[in-house]
């Protein structure tokens, strides 16, 4: 990367940003396709331009480091949070955004970049502190975080973050995938900016077995001589295939007063597929022991099963020049089923519009074709954008298979804290322990929502 070439731009930018709100402008109406006004009830407190700081702190802190209560002059910084998913996620990840945050600094000197690093959920996490802190001690709330997509609804709906603009596209949102765009705008407003998919499941096989093009319909998958499937039966991570064939069966999640259902028939239909499977003996019996994919791909890397589920985060993580093994999307019932996917987005938490303008300065470098190519490269995680992906090895085959398949992934509609997703798992440990019938799992998981 051309880090003098970047760094010349924003300071270009900036400038520009400084002479904007010098002459009283508001920097959200200058970039259209991510303005947009804080939610209800929020107020905002002027600051001029002259009164942005400028200093450079290490970006990162020990993840059992707390926040601590801002020194004065704390107005003039740049506050983000990142949870440890992302800004622990491997050491070679945290050397290119620490230098990429350098990078953003050398073009605006007076600005001082802090990045804290706390969970999203628990006591001490995000929600807990964006929760009480605002009427408490709203001088340690950041000004930019990085929340999962599936929490962007409610964490506004309570408040606690800013959109980014209530614009139909634009080209930062237009150079998203599809998947991206939906989280980032669920509704006519644009909530936050998708940088990373994550979760996306997908099958892994072996190629001195299966050696002609892998199937892309379930029954034919069925037919495939001398495999075995093995997943995760046991844990949420196995219900990713089952999920998916749900969902093409015609299969819904909320009944008609929007409330979590599952639909008997389709249900019963995906849970007989997998049934079937099970009987033949495609699916290996050690699936209703494996909690998860970690442990599902050692028993395949021993030897046990031809095919094996994964997700591309951990294939990313554990996949080495010297393997020669295929990958695929899952079969369905006449094609390849879209995968489904979750995702980490960029969110602003703070309604003073310096800041903000200051925080999407930041978004918009760090979500580069460049930067983010590099960063999520480093990570081990897949980026939100197909020009990031470019940035990767073209001629690496699993590259040109996440090239094919991300532009049709669908984000995942089950969130992972949901009832639902836990009665979705039990249903399919049953059938794939022999416990129960597709027609008997099917049925008493639907009823539970009745």
């Amino acid at each position: 990367m051309n880090r003098e070439r970047f760094a010349s731009k924003i300071t270009l930018l900036l400038l520009s940003l400084l002479l904007t709100l010098a002459a009283g402008c508001d920097l959200l109406e200058q970039i259209p396709s991510l303005a947009g006004d804080p939610p209800a009830g929020a107020t905002a407190t002027a600051t001029s331009a002259a009164s942005v700081p400028v200093e450079v702190e290490s970006p990162l802190v020990d993840p059992g480091t707390p926040t601590p209560e801002p020194p004065a002059s704390a107005q003039r910084t740049l506050t983000v949070w990142l949870p440890p998913e992302i800004s622990g996620r491997t050491q070679s990840a945290t050397s290119v955004l620490n230098e990429q945050i350098r990078v953003f600094t050398t073009a605006f000197p007076d600005v001082q970049v802090v990045v804290h690093q706390k969970s999203v959920g628990g006591p001490g996490g995000m929600l807990s502190y964006l929760r009480t802190g605002r009427g408490v001690a709203p001088s340690i709330l950041p000004d930019l975080m990085v929340l999962p997509g599936d929490r962007l609804l409610t964490t506004y709906s309570e408040e606690l973050i800013y959109p980014l603009g209530t614009s139909a596209g634009g080209e930062l949102f237009d150079a998203l995938y599809p998947a991206a765009r939906q989280v980032a705008r669920p509704q006519d407003i644009i909530l936050g900016y998708p940088f990373a998919l994550t979760n996306m499941p997908h099958l892994v096989y072996d190629t001195a077995v299966i050696t002609g093009t892998f199937p892309i319909s379930f029954t034919q998958m069925l037919d495939l001589p001398n495999s075995t499937l093995l997943y995760p039966g046991s844990g949420t991570e196995g219900v990713a295939i089952w999920l998916q064939l749900y969902l093409a069966n015609e299969g819904r999640l909320v009944n008609e007063n929007g409330q979590p259902a599952l639909a008997a028939e389709p249900l019963r239909l995906a849970l007989a597929q997998l049934g079937e499977a099970r009987q033949r003996g495609f699916i290996t019996s050690q699936s209703s022991n494996v909690a998860n994919v970690v442990d599902a791909w050692q028993i395949f890397e021993e030897g046990g099963a031809t095919i094996v589920q994964t997700n591309a985060g951990h294939f990313l993580r554990v996949r080495s020049p010297e393997q020669t093994y295929g990958f695929a999307a899952v079969p369905g019932l006449t094609d390849a089923l879209p995968p489904l996917v979750d995702s980490w987005v960029w969110t602003i938490g703070t309604a003073d519009p310096v800041r903000r303008s200051l925080a999407l300065e930041l978004i918009t470098f760090l979500v580069q074709p460049e930067n983010l190519g590099e960063w999520s490269q480093a990570a081990n995680i897949l980026p939100a954008r197909p020009d990031a992906l470019a940035q990767w090895d073209g001629d690496d085959a699993y590259v040109q298979f996440l090239a094919q398949v991300l532009p049709q992934a669908q984000p995942n509609p089950v969130a992972s804290s949901s009832q639902l997703l836990t009665v979705f798992r039990d249903a399919v440990f049953d059938v794939t322990s022999l416990a129960e019938s597709p027609n008997a799992a099917a049925a008493n998981a639907a009823a539970i929502f009745d």
